[in-house]
Parts: C-alpha cells; structure tokens; sequence
C-alpha cells in the first residue's frame, strides 16, 4: 500500500513538471518537440490535465511511440490548445507482441478520433485504419506460431541460460523428439518473430522491439542480428538475456 501511494506521489510530482515544462516554453515563445513512449502517455496527459483548459500550447509538437490509451485523452486536448502533431505523429513497431492492443484496437480508435481534428488528417486517419489492420493480421500469426510450436517460455529461458544448447532446451520444452521436427521447422521459418515474441519481456532496449517504435520490422532485425552476429546467436542471445532477470 505505501510503495502504491509512493508511485502516485511521484507520478504526480513528475506531472507537476512536465507541466511546468509546457507553460514555461509556451510562454517563452520556445519550439518544442515531444516524443512520448508507452505509458508516458498517461504522464503527459495528467501534465496536461494541470493546466487551464484553454491554455494555447501551438509551441508543442507531439510525436508518440507504442503509445498506451491514455493518447486518446491527449488528442482531446489538440484543438482546445492548439497543440501541433507531428506529420506521421504515432509509430508502433509490428514485432511488438508485448502492445498488440497498441497496434490494433487503439490505432483504430485513434485514426476515428483523429479523422475529426480536420480534412488535413482524413489521409493519416484511413493510413493509421490500414496499419490497424495489417497488426491485427500480425498479432493473429504471431499467436498461431507460438502455440503452434508449443512453446514454454520459461522453460527455454532456465535452460539455454544454464548453457545447455538450444536444441535440447527447445526439445525439453516441446516434451521430447516427437515434436521437435515440427517446432525446429516453425522456428527456422519464423525465427526473428518468435525471437521478438521472447525479446518484448526484456529490459534491453537493443533487442525490444517495444522500445524502438520508430523502427522497420526489417531494420529492426538487422540490428539485433548484428549485435550477436547471426539470427541463430541472436535467438540464444534473447534467452540468456531473458534468464538474468529470472
């Protein structure tokens, strides 16, 4: 109970000077250029929230990455403050499994919710309809593939982070050699997918896919097949990342 009212407490202090961050800049005239991830959504909202309803803000310019629903509640401040959003203002990142609902249901809900700020948005909003889409299809394989191939996270992970190798971990995990065949050929066929699946739980923002919202699937890849020198190294890689939080 004391460590919730402590997050809150902090959580408001952190509002509180966001807040003064916006006014102070508005009123100095000052071009400001915010980026907001995830769940600092909700932070910039309550920042907003402090401030008189029809304060202008036109000196802000919003851009969001993986952005939780609290967007929803900032959007209704666009107009009312004037607030600028950026060309192509919201990115999620199609590997990102951890914000499937981000990809999906909101971005739908955002592109009705945007589609009324103008005709200037009409394009951007049937854009963000058809990302909306294309995730939904995603999020439905990436689902399909892991259950598919019988996959226990926590099994894989306690086992390649004792070193064993990862062909026996997978073949522990999938309950012996009668799966193997089939789970080996779903995860040559899909490796980066199910290696981004086992990636949204770390805290390593060079392989989260949630953390790089503004980056291709494809560019996203590369980097982590570069950092661990090859998509096999790099799935083994993700486990043993996995296991040093266990």
């Amino acid at each position: 109970m004391d460590h919730t009212r402590g997050k809150d407490k902090l959580g408001r202090l952190y509002a509180q000077l966001v807040a003064k961050s916006l006014y102070s800049a508005q009123v100095a005239g000052k071009d400001v250029k915010w980026t907001i991830h995830g769940d600092g959504a909700e932070l910039f909202l309550n920042a907003l929230n402090k401030l008189p309803r029809h304060f202008k803000l036109d000196m802000h310019t919003l851009y969001f990455g993986a952005p939780s629903k609290a967007i929803l509640g900032i959007l209704d401040h666009i107009q009312i403050k004037e607030i600028k959003l950026a060309k192509e203002f919201i990115k999620n990142q199609s590997d990102d499994f951890r914000d499937t609902y981000a990809r999906t249901q909101l971005l739908f809900q955002v592109a009705q919710r945007v589609k009324g700020l103008g005709p200037e948005y009409k394009l951007y909003s049937y854009k963000l309809k058809g990302d909306a889409r294309k995730s939904r299809n995603t999020a439905i394989t990436q689902g399909l593939i892991a259950s598919s191939a019988g996959l226990s996270m926590g099994g894989i992970i306690a086992a390649i982070s004792a070193d064993m190798s990862a062909v026996s971990a997978i073949t522990t995990a999938v309950g012996g050699l009668s799966g193997l065949g089939s789970t080996i050929f779903l995860l040559y066929k899909n490796a980066e997918l199910i290696r981004n699946l086992f990636a949204t739980h770390t805290m390593n923002p060079e392989i989260n896919p949630h953390m790089n919202p503004h980056m291709s699937s494809g560019d996203f890849n590369t980097m982590v097949e570069a950092k661990y020198e090859g998509l096999g190294k790099s799935f083994i890689g993700v486990m043993k990342e996995l296991g040093r939080r266990v």
